[in-house]
């Protein structure tokens, strides 16, 4: 998907807090308006469980687990993010258009 980033370092991290409280931080491997992917590490985590999510720079905004595999979490952002703060986003980090 050509709308689909990679990055490399520096490393994007989303900080994911459960309803039950529990904050991870973890690095984000692909970002899009409408979610992203996220690394597992021991998460315990399951699709469709309701998060908040931070991007860098944002405040927390709700969002859903799609998909959870043994490395890595799919999210859906319950509002989409602004073309503008995607840009902002990606500004201090360094991403790659994925094959």
């Amino acid at each position: 998907n050509s709308d689909t980033l990679t990055f490399q370092a520096p490393r994007l991290i989303a900080h994911c807090r459960t309803r039950s409280g529990t904050l991870m931080e973890l690095s984000v491997l692909d970002l899009s308006l409408s979610g992203c992917m996220v690394e597992r590490l021991a998460w315990a985590i399951r699709a469709e469980d309701h998060i908040m999510i931070r991007l860098p720079g944002l405040a927390f905004q709700p969002a859903s687990v799609l998909w959870v595999e043994h490395d890595a979490v799919g999210i859906v952002f319950e509002q989409p993010l602004y073309e503008p703060v995607m840009a902002h986003l990606l500004r201090d980090f360094r991403p790659r258009r994925s094959a």
